[in-house]
């Protein structure tokens, strides 16, 4: 759609453009070629106006997370077009600012279903406290579109958006790759969090809440079998965490605040999943009067871990770099996943209480019966030997199997959309 703009990418002029490897296609939602000239860089950016109230913006960035920009727009309103400049500030908040000195506006036009905007950049421009200079520094390339909030001329959320993978020589003729639909970082950041949180830790709560009195006649290196799972998967899922972290935080160099509150929310998430083992290190014995003040903070720091891990993975499918807002099996799936988590958990509780009664009907028929006969009844161990499980162990067993099979299905179904799914 775009025309003959793409014939000369690569030799005449440097080109980058959205979706990625779209200019091999001649299919970009947004192109931005520059050509480099003694005094400075000749931008100019183009893409097809799929309505009549819409804009277009490209930036320049020395940070990886695309903040601290210079960005010039162009919008397409009415049938006419402008041109005007703005701030990625802090967060990724863009501001109108005043035109800058050495950025000179040259063509605005909106032709054969083209919205075209033009100008020329000199190699040393100053932006508040930001000084760029393309003759020895190279930058990031940013990308975006979307429509105009209705009857203004201020944008509305971005409908396409990205940035290049490294920064951009702008003296050469190159075709820059687009990092917003392939990132490796990310990728592997959203597969590492899904596998710790929705199965590692759902097993592993799973298991302390209620398998604590199955595989009784067991041990697994001198301690019961739930404990030894439990301990294992959550030590598995804290280094997944961990690695989770570093490789987003190495993607982004650093902090990025968003209106999103995906990153919040999965810095507490992950700060109540590392406390969880410290908090283990420091438990009493299990016989101590205090123990029950450990117990439920446990339980409280690991659960609520969890609840607010999951929201953050919901928030994640609306981050642009997550490119999963046209994958809306994605919520669905996760949605089934955390009603069928709640569903097994109270089946599981209703059954333990169901046991418990019997358990204790049974107990006192006995009683009663050995009472009537004359027996003495001294100790619980006179009643009935031990069992190798508590009643309902085998009900328990079946509903671990069918919680595992699940949780690896639904893991590596939301995986796979995280690698295989483009928005």
């Amino acid at each position: 759609p775009l025309g003959n703009r793409y014939s000369g990418c690569g030799r005449s002029f440097g080109c980058y453009g959205i979706p990625r490897g779209c200019q091999k296609k001649g299919s970009c939602s947004v192109l931005l070629t520059h050509k480099a000239d003694r005094d400075g860089v000749l931008y100019e950016l183009s893409a097809p106006s799929t309505g009549d109230d819409i804009w277009i913006a490209a930036g320049l960035s020395d940070s990886k997370a695309m903040e601290h920009a210079h960005v010039v727009e162009c919008h397409l309103k009415g049938g006419q077009t402008s041109m005007r400049e703005s701030w990625n500030g802090d967060g990724y908040k863009n501001s109108p600012v005043e035109r800058t000195s050495g950025v000179d506006y040259r063509k605005r036009e909106h032709a054969d279903g083209m919205l075209t905007c033009s100008w020329h950049r000199s190699h040393l421009t100053k932006i508040g406290p930001q000084t760029f200079n393309t003759l020895k520094n190279n930058y990031h390339l940013l990308l975006a579109s979307g429509p105009l909030v209705a009857g203004t001329n201020e944008k509305s959320q971005h409908k396409h958006r990205g940035g290049t993978d490294s920064p951009v020589d702008l003296q050469q003729s190159q075709v820059s790759s687009s990092a917003s639909d392939s990132d490796l970082f990310i990728k592997l950041h959203g597969s590492l969090m899904i596998t710790a949180w929705i199965l590692f830790v759902s097993v592993g709560i799973l298991l302390a809440r209620h398998y604590k009195n199955v595989w009784e006649s067991t041990m697994i290196c001198g301690v019961k079998p739930w404990f030894a799972f439990h301990r294992g998967l959550m030590m598995l899922s804290v280094a997944m965490m961990i690695a989770a972290l570093v490789l987003i935080f190495y993607r982004l160099g650093g902090w990025s605040p968003n209106e999103n509150p995906h990153s919040i929310l999965g810095i507490v998430a992950s700060v109540l999943g590392l406390t969880q083992p410290i908090m283990a290190l420091f438990r009493c014995h299990p016989h101590q009067d205090h123990r029950y003040i450990f117990n439920w903070l446990h339980w409280f720091n690991g659960n609520a871990g969890q609840i607010i891990a999951v929201t953050a993975i919901f928030f994640a499918t609306s981050l642009d770099r997550a490119q999963l807002k046209d994958a809306d099996w994605f919520v669905y799936i996760l949605a089934a996943f955390v009603g069928f988590h709640v569903m097994v958990h109270v089946v599981m509780q209703v059954h333990s209480m169901v046991m418990e009664r019997k358990t204790k009907t049974s107990v006192d028929i006995k009683m009663q019966e050995m009472s009537r006969n004359g027996n003495h009844v001294a100790h619980g161990d006179d009643i009935q030997p031990p069992s190798k499980d508590a009643p309902g162990g085998g009900f328990r067993r079946f509903m671990l199997g069918i919680y595992m099979v699940v949780a690896l299905f639904v893991v590596a179904a939301l995986v796979a959309t995280i690698w295989f799914a483009t928005s």
